[in-house]
């Protein structure tokens, strides 16, 4: 089991960074990690059922698709938007490295946006910004 875990490999996809065991991750389905989401106005919506529901309907979809297939989705249709470190003022609550990007889904159609980070199949959520004030959407 050991050396399952010595022989990792850094490589890169489509900009995103992630970590491999000898194979793509790409082909797998996600799991979605929420412990390092902030305690703020970008963390869980508390108290908002119908933004809680849109949270938890969207990552349910997002889990029933590969990677793969997440990654080709046009941004507007529910994709991805690659952000750099810089772009937004906050510090995650998880250590990245300074030369990660943030990736960032729509949700809720347009009603808001999932930002964190991708590291094996595993997309770190950090914020979520309902009011599209967390970055410069452009």
């Amino acid at each position: 089991m050991g050396e399952k875990f010595r022989n990792r490999e850094t490589q890169q996809s489509k900009n995103i960074t992630y970590q491999t065991h000898g194979e793509s991750t790409n082909k797998l389905h996600p799991a979605f990690c929420l412990r390092y989401l902030e305690n703020s106005k970008y963390g869980f919506p508390k108290g908002n059922k119908d933004r809680q529901v849109i949270i938890m309907g969207d990552i349910y979809q997002m889990c029933q698709k590969p990677w793969q297939e997440i990654v080709m989705t046009p941004r507007n249709k529910g994709g991805k938007e690659l952000i750099a470190q810089n772009a937004i003022l906050r510090t995650p609550r998880m250590s990245i490295s300074p030369d990660e990007r943030y990736l960032s889904f729509y949700i809720g159609g347009d009603k808001g946006r999932m930002v964190g980070c991708r590291r094996d199949k595993v997309f770190y959520v950090f914020w979520f910004d309902f009011d599209f004030d967390l970055y410069d959407h452009g």
